[in-house]
């Protein structure tokens, strides 16, 4: 082998050893409330990568909420999670831009993080889960889905409420089978006049928390009705237009808040209802089945954060996959 050769395969190995090695990096990290007051004594678990190991190390916040980390890791970004009694976890990757090479440094966005932490303040009991893929059993005419009971108003469900009202539609182009249609559509209304819906994406700075929800509902514009399609190709596989958000890429940021079983008084006051949440978007599919995850809390106070501990559902074992995607 010549010399020139191996010189060059001393230095790529070098370089990639380089490219390879931890690098260090420092952060500010600020943690404040939902009112952005300092909290004190949150504990921040740093989880890094270095030599193909992970290891933790955890922080605590002083009076001013801040913490400085400093670091080293293998790849460009770290985990982070926050959390203090009282409060609802949050979890905040922190991403790396690049690698000063000269420095041996990961170089930061910004280098002063703030994280907010959510107060725990009324975990309700409610109705949660995650609707496994339901046959639709009839279209062009209208279903209801009872929220409590989790299935079909009868007769093709063991429902009796009607909450929910669905009618769907599937449209086929020439030369399509009934199982492939070209495009299937979901129309859902409400069993009374003040029930309806309205779309929910939470503010940035909650993003990271593990509740992501307003605490109770209040001066909502609520719609009367919501429609959902999806459009595919021959084979009915590809979508190609669609208002539903793809089920890879649903985050737990977006979703719906709903209210149901509204009775007014003869002024047309509100004096009752129930009110829940949709977590992410309705899934339908071009086989004929839908799916979605709700919450529905049938107490009649308005509060929107599920206590986990207390799901009136009470599945077996079998149905562990319904819960297991669940949050506050």
């Amino acid at each position: 082998m010549k010399p020139k050769f191996i010189i060059f395969l001393l230095v790529l190995a070098a370089l990639s050893i380089h490219c390879l090695s931890a690098a260090n990096f420092s952060v500010t990290i600020q943690v404040v409330d939902d009112s952005s007051l300092p909290v004190e004594n949150a504990v921040i678990s740093n989880i890094t990568r270095e030599n193909g190991k992970s290891s933790r190390q955890e922080f605590k916040t002083g009076k001013d909420g801040k913490v400085h980390i400093k670091n080293s890791s293998d790849i460009p970004w770290v985990g982070c999670r926050i959390n203090k009694e009282g409060y609802y976890e949050s979890s905040n990757p922190i991403h790396f831009i690049k690698k000063n090479k000269i420095l041996n440094q990961w170089e930061l966005k910004d280098d002063q993080i703030v994280v907010t932490l959510r107060k725990i303040l009324n975990p309700t009991k409610m109705y949660a889960q995650q609707i496994k893929p339901l046959k639709i059993p009839v279209y062009e005419k209208k279903i209801g889905f009872d929220l409590l009971k989790g299935d079909w108003v009868k007769p093709y469900g063991v429902g009796l409420s009607k909450d929910f009202i669905f009618i769907f539609k599937r449209l086929y182009k020439k030369g399509q089978s009934v199982h492939d249609p070209s495009s299937i559509n979901m129309d859902m209304t409400f069993n009374n006049k003040l029930d309806g819906i309205v779309e929910y994406k939470c503010p940035e700075n909650f993003n990271v928390s593990n509740f992501v929800w307003p605490y109770e509902v209040e001066n909502l514009e609520f719609k009367a009705s919501l429609m959902k399609f999806k459009s595919y190709n021959l084979e009915g596989v590809h979508q190609r237009k669609s208002n539903i958000i793809p089920e890879d890429q649903v985050t737990l940021n977006k979703g719906y808040i709903f209210r149901v079983r509204t009775m007014v008084d003869s002024n047309g006051k509100i004096v009752a209802a129930k009110y829940g949440k949709i977590q992410g978007d309705f899934q339908l599919y071009s086989s004929g089945y839908i799916k979605f995850t709700y919450y529905y809390n049938p107490t009649g106070n308005k509060s929107l954060e599920f206590n986990l501990s207390k799901n009136l559902f009470n599945w077996s074992q079998e149905d562990y996959e319904r819960t297991t995607i669940l949050k506050p």
